[in-house]
């Protein structure tokens, strides 16, 4: 992945919101895979806390997001869920 790529990438995740509720989602994590035998770039979690969700998203190339997992958390700001290590 290229870093212009890799920018344009952080932005389109700024337009991704809850399926649920609506609201924007917050990026909690992303991590850029170096894998020549794997098609996914890049992976990133983010995070809803209206509905107390959090998304597991594979970043495919520039605005192809795909959805892996939804998990429901218990914490309902960022202080709860960094102390509760749910993560």
């Amino acid at each position: 992945m290229y870093h212009r790529d890799l920018l344009a990438t952080l932005n389109d995740l700024k337009s991704l919101n809850c399926e649920k509720c609506g609201s924007p989602l917050e990026l909690y994590k992303f991590r850029v895979i170096n894998s020549k035998n794997r098609d996914v770039n890049a992976d990133a979690l983010m995070v809803c806390f209206k509905c107390r969700l959090i998304y597991n998203l594979m970043i495919l190339g520039r605005g192809v997001v795909g959805v892996k997992d939804v998990k429901t958390i218990s914490a309902s700001s960022w202080n709860d869920l960094l102390k509760s290590g749910e993560v």
